[in-house]
């Protein structure tokens, strides 16, 4: 292989070869999408003549595959599959800890994806033929730096070279790191606090401005990878999807709570209006008040489908961690565009070359909702879920001030101190984290799409609210008030999927405010004195958070595996369906079943706003009301007292079931006991039912989709 003039220049790392020309035609129709990423098992479209770094930040002491080792595997496997690629002088690969040492002794446990391909081949150098025919080295062997100081400074300055060698040569750039991340793509280096963290704002100022970069960091919360196709650029041509597609996607379970009621009410959009009975049509919800075990299995069912879905970022295949090279379902020419280099039967081509494990033990357990993702065992993945709690204490340093906060704390770190706990208090955690870190995602790129100021020029996570709240610069307590009455109902609280009890007083089922005040703290130093302007720019992040819930909507609708639940739970309780066609036009035009049907007025579009709010003000804000709230309070009072119906209802069911115990005490024989147990059982699905319909009675009572005391 002869060498590009471009290497013989004095500068290490050019890569050689006709660069892609980028062209600034089409700019101002994407913007928006510079910070955009997407989660996929596929890989990207990556140019031969890319310039890529791989980062691996595992340190020696956690690269156990009973902890972070596959992050590991997965360093391995991108290295196998990149492999060969482009100039041998274009690839830097560099860890905290021996990779290779560490794989080689063991390679079967670092085996990837369910099809366990041995990827510890991949560590060495690959070779090359020069242009005399000699065989040659390449420099892509994995550094170890086995000290933060020293990866971060190397991280740096390969940054820095690639950045040179991309602006010279117009050559683009891929980042692929491995290790725990951040949605925001930050990495930890070693160690999970401040001290430790590379900021993603680093890696784009030391890669420098205009470049081509792909940054490629683990999926948070489902399999798969977190992929940003123009790191901190507008992209250059048409995008395939919109910038509501990557949202959508990027914002994932933050309207869990919103959209799960949206499939469960009369506005299921797989649901055929037009043929249901008048009778049928009285009901509060779809769903049987009192479901058969086969109903509740298909709605738990379609229940865990959307969550799973929502937090995965809707993503394909999202409880599976493996590499997917299927043409007619490539994530990238979805969102971004047709493949301009390699196909992906190629990178098929080159993975199932690499050998065959042994098959995964048989009694290897994992967590259900999270399938084979982070290592694909309990002990990896809670240690997985051990790192979301950690990395949400580096940031909201003004949430964990505050009451709620440190009780908050308290609670997660008693967690943190179990060995593993059972599934439903890690399901718990886990949803509670997603909903936390993601809303803070959503809350900043509110912030950019409607240019408003930051406070404290702060990202929201790092924001210290509390210091802020004691000298609010020039706003006034009243106006933060306003903005942020109204800013609490727009978000629900964290969506807590089947086999985890929902609880009004957890310390972490309720939403937290921060962001909501970082968005009123906003909008009231972007329009100081202006209420007029301050309460139009809450209107607009309304509408945008109902257009985001919208698209999410139409994601889940073409979702197979969510389709094929909705219909089994809507075949189970009797209803009739439409087919996905028709219910995507639906949902496309924005209109419910009932308005598809020609019915314009018997069912209203929802409002999935959430009502409630475990804070509903800061502090040190004054408790009187806005005038702009005027008759907020009334509604509040109506509810309380629907609420009070539901807790009579409640009492009366538990009635019963001492009733029903005294029976038990009293059964003189084997079928009279079984008969009791039975009465149990239905009343233990009573109690469960009147909770159910008082918690979807609180967050829908404005819609007139919420059932009523009576009416269960």
């Amino acid at each position: 292989m002869s060498t590009p003039a471009a290497f013989t220049s004095g500068h290490r790392g050019l890569p050689g070869g006709s660069p892609r020309m980028l062209t600034s035609a089409d700019v101002g129709a994407n913007t928006g999408l510079y910070k955009a990423s997407f989660i996929t098992n596929a890989i990207p479209d990556i140019s031969p003549d890319a310039c890529i770094i791989g980062l691996c930040t595992v340190p020696a002491r956690r690269a156990g595959m009973d902890d972070l080792g596959w992050h590991i595997a997965d360093f391995l496997a991108w290295k196998a599959l990149l492999r060969g690629l482009g100039n041998p002088k274009a690839q830097n690969w560099m860890a905290l800890c021996d990779v290779a040492g560490v794989a080689n002794a063991n390679p079967e446990q670092y085996a990837h994806g369910k099809d366990r391909r041995i990827v510890s081949v991949a560590a060495p150098a690959s070779t090359y033929i020069d242009e005399g025919g000699n065989a040659r080295q390449a420099i892509d062997d994995i550094k170890v730096h086995p000290s933060a100081e020293m990866l971060r400074a190397q991280f740096t300055v390969a940054l820095e070279k690639m950045g040179y060698a991309a602006r010279q040569g117009r050559y683009p750039v891929v980042v692929i790191i491995c290790g725990p991340t951040t949605l925001e793509q930050d990495v930890y280096l070693g160690k999970i606090d401040e001290e430790h963290l590379f900021r993603s704002q680093l890696m784009h100022d030391a890669l420098g401005d205009s470049i081509d970069a792909t940054v490629i960091t683990p999926a948070l919360y489902s399999a798969g990878w977190q992929v940003s196709p123009f790191f901190y650029r507008q992209p250059a041509g048409k995008i395939e999807a919109t910038p509501t597609d990557f949202l959508a996607k990027q914002f994932g379970g933050v309207f869990a709570a919103d959209i799960v009621r949206h499939f469960f009410g009369w506005t299921c959009p797989l649901l055929d209006w037009a043929r249901v009975d008048e009778e049928e049509r009285g009901r509060a919800y779809p769903n049987p008040y009192m479901p058969d075990d086969v109903q509740t299995q298909t709605s738990d069912a379609l229940k865990l489908e959307l969550h799973g879905a929502l937090a995965g970022r809707l993503s394909a295949g999202h409880d599976d961690h493996s590499f997917r090279f299927d043409d007619k379902n490539d994530d990238w020419v979805t969102m971004v565009g047709p493949r301009q280099y390699k196909p992906l039967r190629d990178y098929q081509e080159k993975w199932t070359s690499l050998r065959q494990g042994a098959a995964a033990p048989a009694n290897l357990e994992n967590f259900h909702f999270l399938g084979n993702a982070f290592g694909g065992r309990k002990t990896s993945q809670f240690s997985h879920i051990k790192y979301l709690v950690e990395e949400s204490f580096v940031g909201w340093s003004g949430y964990w001030k505050l009451p709620l906060g440190k009780r908050a704390r308290e609670y997660l770190r008693t967690f943190l101190a179990q060995t593993v706990p059972e599934t439903r208090a890690c399901h718990e955690v886990f949803s509670a984290m997603e909903h936390r870190a993601t809303l803070g995602v959503l809350t900043d790129t509110t912030i950019e799409r409607h240019s408003l100021i930051r406070p404290s020029q702060q990202k929201c996570r790092f924001w210290e609210e509390v210091e802020w709240m004691e000298d609010p610069r020039g706003t006034t307590r009243t106006a933060v008030t306003n903005a942020f009455s109204p800013l609490t109902r727009l978000i629900p609280n964290p969506y807590m999927p089947p086999g985890v009890m929902n609880n009004s007083f957890s310390r972490i089922q309720t939403c937290i405010q921060t962001p909501m005040r970082y968005m009123s703290a906003s909008v009231c130093i972007s329009y100081p004195e202006r209420e007029d302007l301050s309460m139009e720019a809450v209107k607009r992040i309304s509408q945008f958070f109902e257009e985001i819930k919208e698209r999410q909507i139409e994601l889940l609708v073409r979702d197979p595996q969510v389709r094929e639940a909705c219909l089994s739970w809507l075949h189970s309780i009797c209803m009739p369906v439409r087919s996905p066609d028709e219910s995507l036009a639906g949902v496309k035009q924005g209109k419910t079943p009932a308005q598809a049907a020609g019915n314009e007025t018997a069912q209203e579009k929802p409002q999935t706003n959430n009502t409630e709010a475990a804070e509903v003000r800061p502090a040190d804000v004054p408790s009187e009301q806005p005038t702009s709230e005027a008759g907020f309070s009334n509604s509040q009072n109506t509810q309380a007292q629907q609420v009070d119906d539901f807790e009579e209802a409640k009492a009366s069911v538990l009635q019963q079931c001492k009733e029903v115990m005294q029976e038990l005490s009293k059964a003189a024989s084997v079928s009279e006991l079984g008969a009791v147990r039975a009465k149990l059982v239905e009343m233990e699905k009573s109690l469960r039912l009147v909770e159910e319909a008082k918690n979807s009675h609180v967050s829908g009572h404005k819609d007139g989709t919420a059932p009523t005391a009576a009416a269960v």
